[in-house]
C-alpha cells in the first residue's frame, strides 16, 4: 500500500505528539516531588551554581561581602559535596573529598522526604522538591531558616 504525502505527514505529526506526551509525563513525574528508593539510590553530587541561585538575596549579599579566603572556605564545604544513598540503606556524605558523615537513610512513607539517621547526632531531613533520572532537588529541614546558607540543594547523579 502506497502512502501519500498527507498520510505520511499525519503519521509524523502523531509520532511527534506521542513523543511530546512522553516527555511531558516524565517531566511531570520528576516535578511531583515523590520518590522511590530505587530513584534515590546512588551517588549525588551537589551543583553549587544551581544551589547558589536559590539563595536569598540577603544570604547571597552576606556571602559576597566576605573576604575571598573565607568565602572560598565556605563554598568548598558544598562544592562537589557527595550524598551517597546505598541499596542496603546506608548513607555517606563526603565533604571536601574526605570528611564523611555516615549513617542510614529512608524515604518517608509519602515519598516526599528523605530522612538520614547519622551514627552520631540528630537526624537530617530533606524535603524532595523534584527528582528524575539524573537530578534531585531537596530542601534541608532545619529548626531555623537563618542557619541555612542554601535553602535548596541541587544534586546531579553520578
Amino acid at each position: 500500500m502506497k502512502m501519500n504525502k498527507t498520510t505520511n505527514q499525519y503519521s509524523s505529526i502523531l509520532a511527534l505528539i506521542f513523543i511530546c506526551l512522553i516527555c511531558m509525563s516524565t517531566e511531570a513525574f520528576s516535578q511531583n516531588g515523590k520518590a522511590t528508593e530505587r530513584q534515590v539510590t546512588g551517588t549525588w553530587t551537589m551543583d553549587l551554581g544551581k544551589s547558589k541561585s536559590r539563595m536569598t538575596q540577603d544570604k547571597r549579599s552576606a556571602l559576597n561581602d566576605l573576604d575571598a579566603q573565607t568565602r572560598n572556605r565556605i563554598e568548598s564545604k558544598y562544592k562537589n559535596r557527595e550524598l551517597i544513598f546505598r541499596k542496603d540503606k546506608t548513607f555517606s556524605m563526603i565533604i571536601n573529598g574526605d570528611e564523611v558523615i555516615t549513617g542510614d537513610w529512608k524515604i518517608a512513607p509519602n515519598g516526599k522526604r528523605i530522612v538520614v539517621v547519622p551514627e552520631r547526632g540528630e537526624n537530617y531531613r530533606y524535603d524532595i522538591v523534584s527528582i528524575n533520572a539524573n537530578r534531585l532537588r531537596i530542601k534541608p529541614r532545619v529548626k531555623s531558616e537563618n542557619n541555612l546558607l542554601f535553602p535548596e540543594w541541587h544534586l546531579v547523579k553520578k
